[in-house]
């Protein structure tokens, strides 16, 4: 069993682990967060350029039917 005067320091270690887990998982979801985004900018970007490719191509095919 540790003595009385060791508790503080012990407390004060556990304390610090603590506060250092909580930081790595709020650096975690931050990134995760970052990832998440990055991909549907990333994603709007593709549909959005498909999208006017699609409106495009749609006046050249009805050109080329008439």
């Amino acid at each position: 069993m540790p003595t009385p005067s060791s508790w503080p320091r012990t407390y004060l270690n556990w304390k610090r682990v603590l506060l250092l887990s909580l930081n790595c998982i709020y650096f975690m979801l931050l990134v995760k967060f970052s990832q998440k985004t990055l991909e549907m900018a990333a994603n709007s970007r593709l549909v959005e350029r498909q999208r006017r490719n699609i409106q495009e191509e749609l006046p050249r095919r009805g050109e080329a039917l008439t």
